[in-house]
This record gives C-alpha cells, structure tokens and sequence, in this order.
C-alpha cells in the first residue's frame, strides 16, 4: 500500500472513534447505519461470520463508516470526498473517522457482541422502537448486558445516546423508554432511520460528548 494513499493516512494518522449501535432486535440498527452512509457517501458493510461460539451458523453484525470534521466548537458530518481533500492536504487534526459496529440482539448472538463489538466501543448509541412498546424487557435486558461489558458504561464515563427510532410510527409517549430503562437524564433523539430523518444528530452528540471526556 503506499504510504500517500487516503486509506494509509486514515489508519496512522487520523483520530477514530468507535461506536456500538446496540439494542433490540429489529430496532433499526442496521437501518439507522445504513441511513447514515448513504446521505453522507460513505461506506456501510453487512459482514458475514462463520460459526461463531457454539452456533453453527452464519451471522452478521454492520459495519458504518464516517467521517467529521472538526470546527472550533463543534463537529461537522462530511461525506469521503471531503474527507479525502483533508488528508490530502495534511490537515488531520480537523479530521475524525467514526466508525458504526451494530449487531443483532438475540440472546443467541451474545458471543458475537462480547468479541466484536463490546470490546471496540468507544461510545454507545442505543436504539430502541417507538413502534413497539412490548420490546420493553429486551431493552432492559441488553442495556444491563452493555453495562457488564463495557466498562464505565452505567457509571456515565463512556459517552451514551439514546436513540428512539421509527418516530413515524411512534405508539408511545417519548418518555416512555427513557423512564422504563432509567435513562431519563441521558440525551436522547426521535428519528426516523427509514428516512433518514434526523439520523445525523446523534452522531454529532456522541462527537461532542466524547470530546468533552478526554
């Protein structure tokens, strides 16, 4: 690989920041990724494991790319293009990739979050669904498995937003999940990852809290 390519620049010098899209399934997770590379011209891959743990199957968990550019106060989601011009010019520093790791949320599949995902997570955003209130339990029940395997995570020191996707077809008050998981004073955002309705603002979040933690 030579050593002037984006790619190499990337790796080496650019600062990263890695995100786990937790919650339960058929939340939106690989929906609010998928939303958020395609406005923004990046990359989203669904990745493919074989044989994981004791399950003889095939399974997968996303993978999103971004990247955002930091301004005096503030951050800035770009698309690649831009992103390349940056560290073409030498100006890393400006630059941030992040990158999205979501997997399913079936107990089944907890072997696949412990080794690939919990580990790499920076940062937590939590997906839950205002279209289905009876999720409720599973929520709860992934939200205490995220806060045994990440370290910091419940106490407040891991930078966490909760996002309540499919707004569109919301069934409950936006209170609800907030106040049934003990989340009321954590920054949460309606979306509609289906859309792509306001996907971008809990990245940005995530951006801001974690420059404030270092």
């Amino acid at each position: 690989m030579r050593k002037s390519s984006f790619s190499y620049r990337v790796y080496y010098y650019v600062k990263k920041l890695r995100v786990a899209v937790l919650g339960p399934e058929g939340s939106g997770k690989t929906t609010f990724i998928k939303a958020l590379s395609e406005h923004f011209n990046t990359i989203c891959i669904k990745r493919y494991l074989e044989e994981i743990g004791e399950y003889d199957s095939t399974l997968v968990y996303d993978h999103g790319v971004l990247y955002a550019k930091k301004t005096r106060d503030s951050y800035t989601i770009i698309c690649e293009k831009s992103a390349k011009d940056l560290v073409l010019k030498g100006l890393y520093r400006k630059l941030i990739r992040v990158d999205l790791w979501g997997a399913a949320g079936q107990p089944h599949l907890y072997s696949v979050r412990r080794t690939l995902i919990y580990p790499k997570a920076d940062a937590v955003v939590y997906v839950v669904d205002l279209s289905r209130p009876q999720t409720l339990n599973e929520a709860r029940v992934l939200l205490r498995e995220a806060y045994q395997e990440i370290p910091g995570l419940e106490e407040g020191k891991v930078p966490f937003v909760l996002v309540m996707n499919k707004n569109d077809c919301r069934r409950v008050d936006y209170d609800y999940f907030p106040r049934s998981l003990g989340l009321v004073n954590i920054t949460k955002y309606a979306v509609t990852a289906s859309g792509g309705v306001d996907v971008e603002k809990p990245i940005l979040e995530v951006l801001r809290l974690s420059a404030s933690s270092t």
